[in-house]
C-alpha cells in the first residue's frame, strides 16, 4: 500500500474510492455501451431507431451508478472526517469529460465490433490495461514531469485527480491537465461518433 505521501495525504480507502467513483461508471459505458448494438440485435434488425441511442442509454443509466458511488463516498468521508471543497463546483465539467470519453470509446468499439466481433473479448482487457494507465492506485505526481502532458492525453487522469480534489481538497489538477484531457475526450467523442455514423447503415446486414 502507498505511504501517506504517495496517496496525497489521504487514508488509502478514501484515496482509492474517489478514483473508483469515477472509474466504475466509465467502465460501464465503455463495456456495455460498446456491445449495446449486438445486445439489441433484434431491435436493430426489425425496428428503426437511432442506433446511437443504445450507447447513450447506457451512459444515462450509469449516472445512477455514479450517484450511488457518491453516496458511498460521502459515508466514507464522514467516517474519516474529510470535507469536500470548492472543487465540487467543477464536478459537472469532470462528468462531461468522463462521459464524452466513455461514449466516444463506446461508439468506436461498437462500430468496429460489428465487423470484428472478437472485440467483445478484447475490450474488457483494454479497459483493464487502462486501469493501470490511470491514477487509481497512484497519483499523477509519480509520473515524471517530462511525460506528464503525454499522460494527460488519458482523460481519466484529470477526471480521477479532479474527483479527489472535489471531494477531499487535495491539490487541483494543473491547467494543462484540464485542457489536454478535455481536448482528448472531445476528439474521441467526435471521432467515435463520426465513425459510428459512417458504419451505421451496414449494421443490420452485419447482425
Amino acid at each position: 500500500i502507498l505511504d501517506r505521501g504517495d496517496r496525497m495525504g489521504l487514508p488509502f480507502p478514501v484515496f482509492l474510492f474517489c478514483a473508483w467513483t469515477a472509474w466504475r461508471p466509465w467502465t460501464r459505458v465503455v463495456n456495455q455501451g460498446g456491445s449495446a448494438i449486438r445486445a439489441n440485435g433484434a431491435l436493430v434488425e426489425r425496428v428503426y431507431l437511432p442506433r446511437a441511442f443504445f450507447a447513450l442509454a447506457i451512459t444515462l443509466v450509469s449516472l445512477i451508478d455514479f450517484v450511488f458511488m457518491v453516496v458511498a463516498l460521502g459515508v466514507l468521508l464522514v467516517w474519516y472526517g474529510i470535507a469536500p471543497g470548492v472543487g465540487l463546483l467543477m464536478l459537472p465539467v469532470l462528468l462531461a469529460i468522463m462521459y464524452a470519453f466513455g461514449l466516444g470509446a463506446a461508439y468506436l468499439s461498437s462500430a468496429i465490433g460489428m465487423s470484428l466481433p472478437d472485440i467483445d473479448f478484447v475490450r474488457p482487457m483494454m479497459v483493464r490495461a487502462w486501469f493501470w494507465l490511470s491514477p487509481i492506485l497512484y497519483p499523477s505526481s509519480v509520473v515524471p514531469e517530462e511525460w506528464r502532458n503525454l499522460y494527460y492525453l488519458n482523460p481519466m487522469a484529470v477526471v480521477i485527480e479532479g474527483t479527489r480534489w472535489a471531494f477531499t481538497q487535495t491539490p487541483a489538477p494543473p491547467l494543462q491537465a484540464w485542457l489536454i484531457g478535455a481536448s482528448s475526450a472531445a476528439l474521441v467523442l467526435s471521432g467515435g461518433y463520426l465513425y459510428f455514423r459512417l458504419r451505421e447503415p451496414h449494421f443490420a446486414d452485419l447482425m
